[in-house]
């Protein structure tokens, strides 16, 4: 903590302070400014602090003191965002919080009440409240500031903006230091991250919602970027090497672009002519990117796979901690290994309920109108790369984790979408009635209109009721 106060870091510490005045200010005018707490705290989850294997040496950025003390910044946005649930408790949508988010809340007391019998009662009391603290808060902003479609895409739009951050923060390491972005023998790519695994399922999150709203948002202003995020994450994904990343990318990009053959086929092109222009350009400048390691078929995960297994057998109640785990290359296994059976459980009960959220969103998608239906396809391709990912990674029992935002966000998206196609379907069902019970005769030239069934096409419907002009 002491390194945040130098010298060389009071410009930096200035603004900082000069930027959480004018968040307190925003959230004061609106909630939606909550959205801009959370693109911060995603940023700094998605931070870390690299080592080589086998050394203590820390890589450091050029954004090292914001690292070193990632936790206190986190949990400094946790308290600005907190402080909006209190300014705008009476505007609250209680409705629209999901359960699944309850859930996670819950394993991170689990978690935390083990770690008592691991590390003392005091670590174990400082990560429950942790938990509570961090996740709470994102459980009711996020729901509460969706009312109409935009409000999805923006704050998809922030989750974006996020990952440009990260890119442009990575670019001037680039420029600064190179080899600090990368790590072991293949010279990995590892970003801001702590590790080429983590930096490759965050890179494939973003880019596959800076995808989305390439080809999804209205506000064309913002193609461009949406591009350059898009194309840039996808690059990242590809310089980790890791097979892992790519299979959530393509999960995500599968899920997004099977029903858009129409649109998708002008900005196909477009992001992957974006990402062969990054790659020419960092390839010009001495990057190497290793692509054969994401053809290797070297089995790198079933001796982690038994180290945790065997560890989790050797304490099955309450584990044997996290440091004395043996690895993290499977979340269910890493959390029996951590923290005892009850962990594993846990989450193979919120994967359940996840793909009971996900059929949902399938039975829901014939019901809305475009936007809804990329939504859902939206949703459903996340559940599928965050649990394909955390059969090899173990981030699911992260207390800080861009997974973890990740998870709670489109959770609250997923239940605010089921909640307003109810809605509108119910809205639909009115109005049928009312007309059926109160017919109105249709003006002139109108006799051929479509029926109320097509309502959730998204087209005007606005003749519906209006009396013919008499003279």
């Amino acid at each position: 903590m002491e390194a945040l106060f130098t010298s060389d870091n009071i410009w930096k510490l200035l603004l900082a302070g000069m930027v959480g005045v004018a968040v307190v200010f925003s959230l004061l005018r609106s909630a939606r400014a909550g959205m801009l707490v959370i693109g911060v705290m995603l940023f700094l989850s998605g931070m870390g602090l690299t080592k080589e294997q086998g050394q203590n040496t820390d890589f450091r950025t050029w954004l090292f003191p914001l690292q070193a003390n990632r936790p206190y910044l986190y949990a400094a946005c946790a308290a600005l965002l907190t402080m909006g649930v209190l300014i705008h408790a009476g505007r609250l949508n209680m409705r629209n919080v999901p359960g699944l988010g309850w859930l996670f809340v819950l394993l991170g007391i689990y978690m935390g009440t083990v770690t008592i019998f691991h590390d003392g009662v005091g670590a174990g009391v400082s990560a429950i409240f942790f938990a509570i603290f961090t996740i709470v808060p994102m459980l009711l902003v996020v729901p509460s500031i969706l009312k109409e479609w935009d409000d999805w895409v923006g704050v998809l739009r922030a989750i974006a903006v996020s990952g440009a951050v990260w890119t442009i923060a990575c670019t001037v390491q680039f420029l600064v230091n190179q080899n600090v972005l990368l790590t072991g023998a293949g010279r990995r790519f590892v970003g801001l991250s702590g590790n080429p695994q983590h930096a490759a399922n965050f890179s494939a999150v973003i880019a596959m919602v800076a995808t989305w709203l390439v080809l999804n948002d209205a506000k064309k202003r913002w193609k461009p970027l949406w591009i350059f995020v898009a194309a840039s994450h996808v690059v990242f994904v590809l310089w980790t090497g890791s097979r892992t990343g790519l299979l959530c990318g393509l999960i995500g990009m599968t899920a997004i672009f099977y029903a858009r053959i129409g649109r998708a086929v002008f900005f196909a092109p477009v992001i992957a002519g974006a990402i062969y222009g990054l790659v020419t350009l960092a390839t010009a400048m001495g990057v190497q990117f290793g692509f054969e390691r994401l053809t290797s078929t070297q089995d790198t995960r079933t001796e982690k796979w038994w180290t945790l297994w065997e560890n989790g057998l050797a304490n099955p109640i309450i584990g044997m901690g996290l440091q004395e785990a043996g690895g993290s290359e499977n979340g269910f296994l890493y959390g029996f290994a951590s923290y005892g059976i009850g962990v594993p459980l846990l989450l193979l009960l919120y994967m359940f309920i996840s793909i009971f959220i996900c059929l949902r969103l399938l039975r829901t998608r014939f019901s809305v109108g475009p936007m809804g239906k990329r939504l859902v396809d939206l949703c459903i391709g996340f559940f599928a790369i965050y649990w394909v990912g955390n059969l090899l990674e173990g981030y699911a029992i992260a207390r800080m984790s861009p997974q973890l935002i990740f998870i709670i966000i489109f959770a609250c998206l997923s239940a605010a979408l089921l909640n307003k196609a109810r809605d509108e379907q119910a809205e639909a069902a009115e109005l049928a009635e009312h007309l059926a019970e109160n017919p109105q005769p249709l003006p002139e030239g109108h006799e051929g209109h479509p029926p109320l069934d097509d309502l959730s096409d998204g087209q005007d419907y606005s003749w519906y009721g209006r009396r013919e002009a008499t003279e």
